[in-house]
Parts: structure tokens; C-alpha cells; sequence
């Protein structure tokens, strides 16, 4: 079953392919949320964020992109320092917008 996590993880697969890998072992969803929420929702400790939206494009972006990329992208729009890091001050800034 790890094994077909990594693979879930680490490739770009298609819809059908990951149907396919869910249909032969179900109890997979748990594995792959619970890597998605570690790898990406909680390194951007996206739960501190008012808005729901910017904490969402901002996890789509750290998947397709990575972390650091997607807090960077974040910095640029906000014009503060950019050096990928997800820090209290930037958290602190996006809610005040």
C-alpha cells in the first residue's frame, strides 16, 4: 500500500489511473489526505488564515508547485520580503487583508 501512495504522490497521474489505483485498495484516501495535509496544508500552517480561498490556492499551488514557490508567489502579490518562508508576520499580514 505505500507504495501506491509514493506513486499517487510522486507522479502526475490521470483521473481515470488514480480511480483505478482507489477502486483495487480504498483504505488509500486516508494515507493520501493525511500526506497531502502534512506535506503541504500544514507546512503553510494554512489553518491560520481568515479566508478559506487564499488558504485553498495557496495549497493548490504549494502541490503543483511546491511550498516554497507558492509562499513566494503569496510574498510577491503582498510586496513584503520574499524568501519563501510561511512566517507569524505573513500569516499576520494576509489577515489583515
Amino acid at each position: 500500500m505505500q507504495k501506491d501512495v509514493a506513486f499517487v504522490v510522486k507522479k502526475n497521474i490521470t483521473n481515470k489511473e488514480m480511480n483505478t489505483i482507489l477502486k483495487k485498495n480504498n483504505s488509500i484516501i486516508g494515507e493520501i489526505k493525511n500526506i497531502y495535509k502534512n506535506k503541504y496544508w500544514d507546512k503553510l500552517y494554512l489553518d491560520s488564515l481568515n479566508s478559506q480561498k487564499i488558504a485553498e490556492e495557496l495549497f493548490d499551488t504549494a502541490v503543483n508547485m511546491g511550498v516554497s514557490v507558492a509562499v513566494k508567489i503569496l510574498q510577491n502579490s503582498l510586496r513584503v520580503k520574499t524568501d519563501g518562508k510561511m512566517t507569524n508576520d505573513l500569516i499576520k499580514i494576509v489577515n489583515e487583508r
